[in-house]
């Protein structure tokens, strides 16, 4: 009786640390608006990879391992940055407080520019054929560091960095990694390069 008791407990906490892990690293999400079409549409669930940009603080690590320098920055990225062309679930910075999905056009430094519906970054023309949509003007506008651009694929239906502006790294949830529901879209969140070259 005391073992079978002791495999419960054994099996509840096996169980509870599984759970933890799982919601730790992936996290479930439905799409609402059509700000993501036509690659992503209203009421589909996807899976958001939250442990895809997961960084570790080095600064703190070299305080515990002797002789240890972490040189230029602090920051150790596990799995890679957020790249233009992935599709994220961010925090929105605006009222009311609500989760939204978004594709990232431009990262720290860029300079991003949309004329005459057309997206610029760092100068060049990007050829967009995953969107919909014209998107408004926007004056050439340099992303502070550790900050991203974000817009919705469907771009004139799309509440984005357009209304809210460059959204701190803070508030990037994880990437979108898997449609799921409806069956009919089951397949990975496509990402598209976005891949404009050096400042000019």
């Amino acid at each position: 009786m005391q073992k079978l008791l002791f495999d419960i407990i054994k099996t509840f906490i096996l169980a509870a640390i599984l759970f933890f892990l799982v919601q730790t690293l992936i996290q479930n999400y439905q799409v609402f608006g059509a700000s993501m079409e036509p690659n992503i549409e209203s009421g589909e669930h996807i899976i958001v990879n939250k442990a895809a940009y997961i960084t570790l603080d080095i600064e703190t690590f070299s305080k515990v391992i002797p002789f240890y320098d972490p040189g230029e920055g602090s920051q150790l990225h596990l799995f890679g940055k957020p790249q233009r062309g992935d599709v994220v679930v961010v925090k929105s910075p605006q009222p009311p407080p609500e989760n939204l999905v978004k594709r990232i056009v431009a990262i720290p430094q860029d300079s991003v520019e949309i004329r005459a519906g057309s997206l610029y970054v760092n100068g060049y023309k990007i050829t967009e054929s995953y969107t919909k949509g014209i998107s408004p003007n926007l004056s050439r506008l340099t992303i502070p560091q550790d900050h991203y651009y974000l817009l919705g694929d469907n771009r004139d239906r799309s509440n984005d960095s357009k209304n809210f502006g460059p959204v701190h790294k803070s508030q990037i949830i994880g990437k979108a990694w898997l449609a799921y529901w409806p069956l009919n879209h089951f397949g990975t969140v496509q990402t598209f390069a976005i891949e404009p070259g050096p400042e000019r």
